[in-house]
């Protein structure tokens, strides 16, 4: 079963809330995840993980940038806070290559990097493990993505996509599994007020009182 974009955003966006991420980091996953699934990438599965390892008392360390390393203080990297930080700091330029320590889910931050390549007007690649991603600088995505990995170094740098490199096309739909959206679900379930006494009587209609 397929959903919108836009469900699977809304979706996206309250589960980060629910797992404690701030409003503004949690307008930004639900942009990412919106980006992944366009174009076939498992952004929600990603996102479920990522919020799963969080909930279950892993911890993500503030960014410190330092001469092309980008590394948590004292523990891994968030994708999306430092996703955040790479899209604003493409106004700026960034350095010829950088690499990025101990990121979690590196898939999370496919969509940062490719914004960050229109805002420069330049391709990037993302190198992880063994696989490559490619970013144009029109916006297009070339990649099988990093849906497996769950914590790795990133080295992210300016380089002209290959010719022989193969687009991922662009959808209006959202083909993710229903495990991981039910998991999206829980955490969405959190930004929930509990019902009162008050709202109860209000959604009954007829509150307390008997017009039979």
């Amino acid at each position: 079963m397929s959903h919108s974009l836009n469900e699977v955003g809304a979706l996206a966006r309250k589960a980060a809330r629910g797992a404690g991420m701030s409003w503004g980091l949690a307008e930004d996953a639900a942009r990412a995840i919106r980006w992944l699934e366009a174009r076939g990438l498992a952004g929600a599965a990603a996102l479920a993980a990522y919020l799963v390892w969080r909930d279950r008392g892993g911890m993500v360390a503030p960014l410190e940038v330092h001469s092309g390393l980008w590394r948590g203080m004292d523990g891994p990297l968030c994708p999306i806070a430092v996703g955040a930080y790479l899209s604003d700091s493409a106004a700026a330029g960034l350095p010829g290559e950088s690499t990025l320590v101990s990121l979690r889910k590196p898939l999370l931050i496919v969509p940062f990097a490719a914004w960050a390549a229109e805002e420069l007007g330049r391709d990037i690649k993302l190198e992880c493990g063994d696989e490559d991603v490619w970013l144009g600088r029109g916006g297009d995505a070339y990649c099988a993505g990093f849906a497996e990995i769950d914590e790795a170094d990133v080295s992210l740098r300016q380089e002209e996509v290959p010719g022989d490199a193969m687009r991922r096309e662009v959808t209006t739909r959202c083909a993710a599994e229903r495990g991981p959206l039910e998991v999206l679900e829980g955490f969405a379930g959190r930004t929930y007020a509990p019902a009162t006494e008050a709202s109860r009587i209000a959604g009954a209609g007829a509150g307390t009182s008997d017009n039979d």
